[in-house]
């Protein structure tokens, strides 16, 4: 019996490693004016060999704020798009708490006609 409550033991402990979930979360402005920016595309992706898969994505609020919710630990790529300017990738790693990646500022792109 205590066999059982010993092997019981270490598979919760195991489960709850390998289901940890997270949130990402941070800011997103504009890097001439410093204005935060809403409706920004915010996309965590993970880059598996030759494949990249979409893990989580969201817009950002009128204040400029995202948050993705129910991140499991690994390494991970933030990629912000918003239409006239730079897309912007920012590499992560989620390990065992929350992440907050503070402020990222998107810079407007020139397009000469």
């Amino acid at each position: 019996m205590k066999n059982f409550w010993g092997i019981l033991f270490v598979e919760l402990m195991f489960a709850s490693q390998v289901f940890a979930q997270h949130s990402v979360q941070g800011t997103v402005v504009d890097k001439a004016n410093n204005e935060r920016m809403d409706m920004v595309s915010v996309r965590l992706v993970k880059v598996q060999q030759t494949d990249t898969v979409l893990v989580a994505g969201a817009l950002t609020d009128e204040k400029g704020f995202f948050i993705l919710q129910k991140v499991q630990d690994n390494r991970y790529t933030l990629i912000f798009n918003y239409l006239g300017y730079k897309e912007k990738s920012l590499p992560i790693v989620v390990d065992g708490k929350a992440v907050n990646v503070g402020t990222v500022a998107l810079t407007a792109s020139v397009t000469e006609l």
